[in-house]
């Protein structure tokens, strides 16, 4: 999914729930400049997604946010519930633990190249 996409929806997002740029900054403690670039798509920084998927998280799907199936008007999107955090919560930690387990895997065999060839 390109940075454009990404910006867009996130935006679609933020403005579905009411908030503007500047209180989005303020609540990220980052700049609205950053936020407006993040939801144009000009730049993608790490920092700044991660803190504005930290605000969301408790409030939208992410998964459903970053799925083909997005829509700004479904109800999946937006999180109702403690136990429908919990449960989503869940699964995006198991996701980040799979994920960080193949690129462990994936460095330690980059390192032990290396480590043959020297």
């Amino acid at each position: 999914m390109d940075s454009k996409v990404i910006g867009e929806r996130l935006r679609q997002t933020r403005k579905h729930m009411g908030i503007t740029q500047k209180e989005l900054a303020e609540t990220t403690a980052l700049s609205q400049s950053a936020i407006s670039r993040l939801e144009k798509g000009e730049e993608i920084y790490a920092s700044v997604l991660h803190h504005v998927l930290l605000f969301y998280h408790e409030k939208v799907s992410l998964d459903y946010l970053f799925s083909n199936e997005f829509d700004i008007n479904d109800s999946r999107l937006f999180i109702h519930n403690a136990e429908e955090i919990r449960q989503i919560q869940s699964e995006q930690i198991q996701h980040i633990s799979e994920s960080l387990q193949l690129s462990t895997a994936s460095a330690i065999k980059q390192l032990e190249f290396l480590k043959h060839t020297l």
